[in-house]
């Protein structure tokens, strides 16, 4: 099948249907808008696109995608699928309902569509599984590869006429093998074993590796010489598509689940879902502060070999009192959201961090998750691997937390599952693509479960209206400010000297909290202990007894504080300063004491600050520069010892993530405007090809026409008068009498073919 096939279908459309198409599919508004059904037709099939939407479909999608193209006939004549043998394949009657809506979810997003009694697959699908149904390509492409004198010796082993042409062999061995009574009967006089090896690689995967040689006698040369291996790349053998359907017999049908897995359910109430997930969501920001903080006391080391050893992912999981998977999902999203970054010594936090942290939390969240919901790692399961590093099932993770949501969300309201394990099997069944070969698939689903419920985007087994504006990619924040813990302004402080905050403190409140008391408890409430080193570390930081009580009693509920606390405040405030520490840029010292001695009493190095530190040395407040400046303009002529070394300290752009694109496309103008500009088909066109090249097959013809009609590419084997053929790829084609005219990318030019020297037609 064809562009031009799709490009017809598409015009068949109403205006509604194509509106509904554009809506499903929308990658192909993301970055431009098609001009017409052509252009239309190539965003279709986009690798980019084709993949997300792949990624969404349902089991049984899946499942027809993968018949059909085990289906399709050889690649020379590559056209539509029987609806009666799709459906024979399966086990079913071509009118059974099941299969239609199958058919009705894979033409609403321009994957598959049924015209007449024939079912067409995306021309960009015909190749997306290796080996569909476990079973290898069909014969007349293995044999395609033969020469005609290897063709013959095969027709002669099946008994067939050995004249004729290569393409006649083929079509002569192709229609013999594809008959189930004669491989069955060869199999009766398989050699050895074979007949068990051949019934073992029919139920796929259909490939045998053997010894690059192997003798007549052989076994393995009996299967060769009858077609029922062929060679194939990488040394293997390869049974032929009609081959494994034959040996499986009739009464084998293709898997079919067009019936999902129903989960247990229970009553949930939404009120009880909001507040659950609000405090998993509010406790996610006060962790991610908590590490982010603990990481500019100490950052978290990086290993020589990259990331974040377990050994401190447990140093900084006992700092903000969480287990050591918890840190490891909330250091990968903190480095994900750029809250850390690495640095000198370590992660350590951001300016973006700085900004973030005195953001309002329903803001905070509305930064964070669309960062986890791409972060490519899954990290809250039974991994002990160091955090922040490459991570195998990113890839996965990052397909599945949507898939995850949007079945939750797709659960009759108020309800809730009871059992993960019939809500993975679900999962399964709603977006299998994903987990195609993922060999630790319950491990991976387990642990995407536990992100979901540590962000707050489920609860109770049902969807929290943050998951809900994920799925719907509506607003965070909204969702968020209905759900958070409330934020506090005030403090109640107590005589142990413990101080009280009931929801999420208010970033003044946290700020002197944090910078003179110790924090012993996060959640629902948070409480802090204060300490002679609490109290301490806050006067080490600038502040005076007299300005850390007043801040303390500022955010007092009643304005006053226990009677311990200040006197708590005012004795470290006395002990205090005892020792002094004065910064200094750089020293002069001398000799000669007397010389010291006068520089101290100049009043032309008065701005130098200089101050006696010993009879011959002294101190100076000003850089080792602007000392030896002055000190030179002043009459002296000092030298200077060592040299002075610069450190440019150098941190990682802030990355900010973006939140999920919305389209603001109108599908049903968008649909309009193309529908009125579809080309009318010229009638004649096929006609006029079909006389001047009579050597074309019906389907060459149709293809060329459809190049004509639509200036979509195909690719041609052309002859020209000296009788050598080339292999062109053109477009834009026209017709002039006998000749077509087309731009030709294999000479980058326009070019003129002569109809009756085309000796192939294929699409592209």
């Amino acid at each position: 099948m064809a562009r031009s096939d799709l490009i017809r279908w598409l015009g068949s459309l109403d205006a509604d249907e194509l509106a509904g198409l554009i809506t499903r599919r929308p990658d192909v508004t993301a970055d431009r808008m098609p001009r017409d059904l052509t252009d239309l037709a190539e965003l279709l099939m986009h690798r980019v696109g084709l993949a997300q939407v792949l990624r969404d479909l349902p089991q049984p999608a899946v499942e027809v995608i993968e018949a059909l193209q085990a289906l399709l006939p050889a690649s020379e004549d590559r056209d539509g699928v029987e609806r009666g043998r799709l459906a024979d394949l399966f086990g079913r009657k071509p009118d059974d309902p099941e299969l239609d809506a199958t058919l009705r979810v894979l033409a609403q997003r321009a994957l598959a569509w049924a015209d007449g009694d024939q079912v067409f697959l995306l021309p960009a699908l015909q190749r997306v599984f290796e080996s569909p149904l476990g079973l290898g390509r069909p014969v007349a492409d293995l044999l395609s590869g033969f020469s005609a004198a290897e063709l013959r010796q095969l027709t002669k082993q099946l008994g067939l006429p050995t004249t004729g042409t290569k393409a006649e062999l083929i079509a002569a061995a192709t229609a013999w093998l594809a008959e189930p009574e004669h491989v069955t009967g060869l199999l009766k006089d398989a050699p050895g074993i074979m007949a068990t090896t051949l019934t073992e690689i029919a139920a796929g995967p259909p490939f045998l590796d053997i010894p690059l040689l192997i003798g007549r006698s052989d076994p393995v040369y009996w299967a060769l010489a009858h077609g029922l291996l062929v060679n194939s790349p990488y040394d293997l053998l390869e049974m032929p598509r009609e081959v494994g359907l034959a040996i499986r017999g009739a009464g084998w049908h293709a898997p079919f689940d067009p019936v999902p897995p129903s989960p247990r359910l229970t009553p949930i109430d939404p009120a009880a879902v909001r507040g659950e997930a609000g405090n998993a969501a509010s406790d996610l920001l006060d962790r991610l502060a908590a590490l982010a903080e603990e990481c500019a006391k100490a950052p978290a080391a990086i290993l020589r070999t990259g990331g974040v050893g377990v050994r401190e992912l447990r140093r900084l999981g006992k700092a903000i009192g969480v287990d050591e998977a918890m840190v490891r999902f909330l250091l990968e999203l903190a480095a994900q959201a750029d809250l850390v970054a690495p640095g000198s010594g370590g992660y350590r936090p951001t300016a973006v961090f700085r900004k973030w942290r005195i953001k309002e939390p329903a803001k905070q969240l509305a930064a964070v998750l669309p960062a986890w919901y791409a972060m490519p790692s899954i990290t809250l399961d039974a991994s002990t691997e160091p955090a922040l590093v490459p991570d195998s099932a990113g890839p996965v993770a990052v397909a599945l937390r949507p898939a995850l949501l949007r079945v939750l969300d797709e659960l009759p309201p108020s309800t809730g599952i009871t059992d993960t394990e019939a809500f993975f099997s679900l999962v399964r069944w709603s977006a299998p693509i994903p987990l195609i070969g993922v060999g630790e698939a319950p491990q991976l689903l387990e642990g995407l479960w536990n992100e979901l419920v540590a962000v707050g985007a489920c609860a109770h087994g049902a969807i929290s209206p943050l998951g809900r504006a994920l799925v719907e990619e509506t607003s965070i924040v909204d969702a968020a400010v209905r759900m958070l813990r409330s934020v506090v302004g005030t403090a109640r402080f107590q005589a142990d000297l413990t101080v009280v905050v009931g929801g999420v403190p208010a970033p003044e409140v946290r700020e002197v909290l944090d910078a003179s008391a110790d924090r012993e408890a996060r959640g629902a409430a948070s409480i802090w202990r204060f300490s002679q080193r609490s109290i301490r570390r806050a006067l080490d930081g600038g502040l005076s007894t007299v300005d850390l009580i007043a801040r303390l009693r500022a955010i007092a509920a009643g304005g006053e504080l226990p009677q311990p606390l200040e006197y708590l405040v005012n004795d470290a405030g006395r002990q205090h300063g005892g020792l002094r520490i004065r910064a200094v840029a750089c020293v002069v010292y001398a000799d000669d004491a007397d010389q010291v001695a006068e520089l101290v009493g100049a009043r032309a190095l008065s701005a130098l600050g200089l101050t006696p530190l010993a009879p011959t040395v002294l101190a100076s407040a000003a850089t080792p520069d602007a000392t030896l400046a002055a000190l030179r303009k002043a009459g002296y002529a000092p030298t200077v010892d060592g040299a002075a070394v610069a450190v440019e300290a150098k941190t990682r752009p802030p990355r900010e993530v973006a939140p999920p694109r919305r389209s603001t496309v109108d599908p049903t103008a968008l649909a309009r405007k193309l529908l009125a500009a579809r080309t009318p088909v010229n009638d004649d066109t096929y006609g006029q090809i079909a006389k001047a090249a009579p050597q074309l097959s019906e389907r060459a013809v149709r293809l060329l026409a459809s190049a004509v009609e639509h200036g979509t590419m195909v690719r041609i084997d052309y002859t020209d008068t000296k009788g050598q053929v080339s292999t062109r790829i053109i477009e834009q084609a026209a017709l002039d009498g006998r000749r077509l005219e087309a731009w030709c990318h294999l000479r980058d030019d326009e070019r003129a073919f002569q109809l009756d020297r085309i000796a192939a037609v294929y699409p592209v």
